[in-house]
């Protein structure tokens, strides 16, 4: 196949980004490895703090423990959690009960964090990036003849299922030679993404499809991957494993207004009558689905209006102002744990993600 292969070392080089703590936080990680990162957030004097909170991005205890610098700071602390189902999850509950605020992506988990006693708990939805400044809803039409490209989007990672997506390919294109696969699927900066890139690569030469599929593991810039998806005719998203919440890789598929197939793992639950979807792990029904909307154009299209609503209605644009509402809500109102700084003019918010 056709592959690049880059690093995930240089993304988020910039004046306003200050990487400053390390990359993986477990049950283990010692609190003070994660001074520097307060003390660069406590500097810069901002209002309110956001932090993303996934399990693999901050431990429990570490979590709690910038809670406790930044409330001290009489910091407002909002965090949107990407999932909650993960460890030491009565840890979690216990610091998120610090917080002002925090936001979930689903119904499911407002109400196990509002049961657990997490009472400023609200709903975000998970923003769409917009595709080029449409205001309305666009429909995107079938291509006729010629190749059937199948995109793929997100980091290469096994709970993707990338590996069962060439499986798949490799069965659909006994009945249907003009399938093609495009891999755009960046590299994580772990040893296991690399180990499985290279076996769905080796895969692919052993099925014989060098000349049928590309791979790119590039990090690569907004624009150029709503260019690259859109030059698809259909994006697949087969997971096969995932605790998250809400998928935030299927934004870009979404946003590209290319038919999407994805598995009916509880993560793509919000886009039921949105995008197709098949059993997670699947491969024969993954197959059988390609097969299917590569030969029909009329069901591949079958959603085109509701996905582009969806990405209308969900626009990064209309989420982040409400998101900038809440924020400025909190900075208004007593702290949960004190009354509100008459500090000097300091910088409206911080952000904390990786």
């Amino acid at each position: 196949p056709r592959s690049t292969l880059f690093p995930y070392t240089t993304l988020f080089r910039s004046k306003n980004v200050v990487r400053c703590w390390p990359p993986w936080s477990n049950a283990n990680s010692a609190p003070e490895d994660y001074n520097c990162l307060a003390d660069s957030v406590i500097a810069s004097n901002p209002d309110a703090v956001s932090i993303q909170f996934n399990f693999g991005f901050f431990a429990p205890h570490i979590l709690g423990f910038l809670l406790a610098r930044f409330k001290a700071a009489r910091i407002r602390v909002v965090v949107t959690l990407h999932a909650i189902d993960g460890p030491d999850f009565a840890r979690l509950v216990t610091t998120l009960r610090t917080a002002d605020l925090c936001l979930v992506h689903r119904q499911a988990d407002l109400q196990t964090l509002m049961a657990h006693g997490v009472k400023q708990t609200m709903i975000l939805d998970h923003g769409v990036i917009p595709s080029g400044g449409d205001t309305e809803p666009r429909r995107r039409e079938p291509r006729t003849g010629g190749e059937f490209v199948v995109g793929s989007f997100g980091f290469f990672l096994p709970p993707k299922g990338i590996y069962e997506l060439i499986l798949a390919l490799s069965l659909a294109r006994r009945v249907n030679p003009r399938l093609r696969l495009k891999l755009l699927n960046a590299l994580y900066p772990i040893r296991e993404s690399m180990a499985y890139a290279e076996t769905c690569i080796n895969l692919i030469h052993e099925l014989h499809l060098g000349g049928s599929v590309e791979v790119c593991t590039e990090f690569l810039a907004d624009h150029e991957i709503l260019q690259e998806l859109s030059t698809a005719d259909l994006v697949a998203l087969p997971y096969v494993f995932s605790t998250e919440s809400s998928s935030a890789a299927i934004r870009f598929p979404l946003a590209s207004q290319t038919p999407i197939v994805c598995s009916d793992l509880a993560i793509f639950n919000e886009l039921e009558g949105v995008a197709h979807r098949v059993p997670a792990g699947n491969v024969f029904a993954l197959a059988m689905k390609i097969l299917q909307l590569s030969k029909d154009p009329r069901e591949l299209c079958r959603y085109s209006d509701a996905q582009a609503r969806f990405v209308q209605q969900l626009s990064w644009n209309k989420v982040g102002a409400r998101f900038l509402q809440l924020i400025q809500a909190q900075i208004s109102q007593p702290s949960t744990s004190e009354s509100a700084s008459a500090g000097g003019e300091g910088n409206v918010l911080a952000d904390i993600s990786t």
